[in-house]
């Protein structure tokens, strides 16, 4: 079933479709939604990340990657093996999990 009860699409069944299909590797972009439900199923193997060098956000403003996200910092998601490159006037960061 691709769709959770939720009515969203379980992204862990989707790639298990598409494995079966032969297709291996996915470029997935999308909004912090997506990309935390990746991170927190494991089905990451790396990440470009472009950031802009500007300050935006607010209490309700929503982040790059939104999710359950964490309480205590030292439980958080770190990416190794990582380059910073200098595109335009962004930076993009690149990492393996």
């Amino acid at each position: 079933v691709l769709v959770s009860d939720r009515g969203k699409v379980s992204v862990k069944s989707l790639l298990e479709a598409l494995a079966r299909r032969g297709v291996l590797h996915v470029l997935a972009e999308g909004g912090g939604e997506m990309i935390a439900s990746l991170v927190e199923a494991g089905l990451c193997d790396e990440a470009y990340v472009f950031v802009a060098p500007k300050i935006i956000g607010g209490r309700d403003a929503v982040t790059s990657v939104e999710g359950r996200g964490i309480l205590d910092l030292k439980k958080a998601v770190s990416l190794k093996n990582t380059t910073v490159q200098k595109i335009g006037n962004d930076f993009l960061i690149h990492g393996t999990f």
